[in-house]
């Protein structure tokens, strides 16, 4: 059974670029369940991993072989530590799944001022509004040394999973206690296709 947000734990980063949550939620239970009845050794590519508590959850409970990526190689050095080679994947084959979670513009982490730079990029047909650079980056936390990010929506993960040949199966924001935010995070599931 998936923790409520409210009791999980969400660290920064080391690098400071983002967030690991020490919880399974909802979606990602679905994609391990979906994963399971999936035959032989699945594969799947696991993106922004940090130290892969999500990852390793996944291996541990899947015969999934898995290609983990993040933009920190300090944080990829502790999750190959954590798992060993043959759990590992280079690329997702049709069948294989996709499961994302993202911060989302709705995040309270994220100032109203940068909000409202979203609403204006979305309103102006921008393709990736949630980008965050120096000029924008306005963050609601204290100890949040990035300047560049970005905070995903429903509308770009779905084209941009659409335009790789994935199937999307599930598509939502979850909410977050702990950010009081409905909308805290945008997640996928899919399937490749193609």
């Amino acid at each position: 059974m998936a923790k409520s947000p409210g009791e999980g734990l969400l660290l920064q980063t080391t690098n400071g670029f983002g967030w690991e949550y020490l919880y399974l939620d909802d979606v990602c239970l679905d994609f391990i369940q979906a994963m399971k009845a999936l035959p032989g050794e699945p594969k799947i590519a696991d993106l922004g991993v940090s130290t892969g508590y999500s990852t390793v959850q996944i291996l541990s409970e899947t015969a999934a072989l898995v290609t983990a990526n993040d933009l920190s190689s300090d944080l990829l050095s502790v999750l190959t530590a954590r798992i060993s080679k043959d759990q590992r994947s280079r690329w997702l084959k049709p069948g294989g799944l996709v499961y994302v979670k993202a911060m989302s513009p709705y995040a309270t982490i994220a100032k109203e001022k940068f909000r409202a730079i979203y609403e204006d990029r979305v309103k102006a047909g921008a393709d990736w509004p949630g980008e965050m650079d120096s000029e924008t980056a306005c963050w609601n936390r204290t100890g949040i040394t990035a300047e560049h990010g970005y905070l995903f929506d429903l509308t770009v993960l779905e084209r941009e999973s659409r335009a790789v040949g994935l199937e999307i199966l599930q598509l939502c924001y979850l909410p977050n206690a702990k950010l009081s935010s409905e909308k805290a995070h945008a997640c996928l599931l899919a399937v490749k296709t193609k």
